[in-house]
């Protein structure tokens, strides 16, 4: 696994920029994370099983849209999968080791 890059640093200061022009709060109370696989990459469709989604009813987004619950943002993203939401907590330890399994 490589270590953190000025590349990927840029790249989430970028993110950050951009959810802040949608909502100036978000970054208050935003739950983000990166995983990234250890063996192999992981995929959007590999966390989105990971978080118990179902693949048939998803609607695809490409932004954190401000006022909604219940919303995942899922991105590719050449550093592992960003997994964005806001308003969120996870207090499920299921959930975390889920996350978290071999990445």
């Amino acid at each position: 696994m490589s270590p953190v890059t000025p590349d990927m640093i840029n790249y989430y200061v970028q993110l950050l920029r951009d959810l802040d022009q949608l909502d100036p709060y978000i970054n208050n109370a935003m739950f983000w994370m990166v995983v990234r696989g250890r063996a192999e990459p992981l995929t959007v469709t590999d966390i989105a099983r990971r978080l118990d989604v179902d693949l048939d009813t998803a609607i695809p987004r490409t932004v954190l849209e401000p006022g909604r619950e219940k919303v995942v943002v899922l991105e590719q993203s050449d550093h592992g999968v960003v997994v964005l939401a806001s308003n969120a907590y996870i207090s499920d330890p299921g959930i975390w080791a889920s996350l978290t399994e071999n990445a």
